[in-house]
């Protein structure tokens, strides 16, 4: 991604790749900073986080003042009941390239975890029951799955695919 673009578009990028629905809270977190989006009265939400840090609007807020160099590492928290965690790490810095349409995925692994399958532990869980078919809950969580849902299986087309959309889901949002 460009270092110009602001953290809203960050995450609305992760949403696209993993195959989630910006269907709940989520926040950026570094020392003592988050930065998230405010509701419509201009507050932010503080039951999971400390009052104390400073907050900052994500749709303002721009990626490269945090994104500086190699390793420069910030935390993202979508969902704060099923809690995904996830440690957004700058690898590197290359120049774009004006042929390529950004954001664009290079490189990823494993299906992602369905929306509101209960954190990493729940959707742990349900990868266990998908793979004992004398489980109770066996056809169950085979049905919400997808019959061929495979845990190992990560297709990058697809993922680009969503990426692309990108843009058109901002410009959706703020209509």
């Amino acid at each position: 991604m460009d270092s110009y673009v602001t953290f809203l578009e960050l995450h609305i990028a992760i949403q696209l790749a993993m195959g989630w629905t910006n269907s709940h809270l989520f926040t950026f977190m570094t020392e003592g900073i988050t930065i998230e989006m405010p509701t419509e009265e201009g507050e932010y939400f503080d039951a999971i986080l400390p009052e104390e840090g400073k907050k900052l609007n994500a749709s303002q807020e721009k990626i490269e003042t945090y994104f500086k160099e190699a390793g420069d590492e910030i935390t993202y928290l979508y969902d704060f009941g099923d809690s995904w965690e996830h440690h957004v790490i700058l690898e590197k810095i290359i120049p774009a390239q004006k042929e390529i349409k950004y954001p664009v995925c290079i490189e990823g692994n494993m299906n992602c975890p369905h929306e509101d399958s209960g954190g990493i532990y729940g959707f742990y869980e349900k990868l266990d029951i998908l793979n004992d078919p004398e489980h109770p809950e066996h056809n169950e969580i085979t049905t919400w799955l997808g019959e061929n849902y495979d845990p190992e299986f990560f297709d990058i087309d697809h993922a680009n695919k969503q990426l692309a959309k990108t843009t058109a889901y901002l410009n959706e949002m703020f209509k």
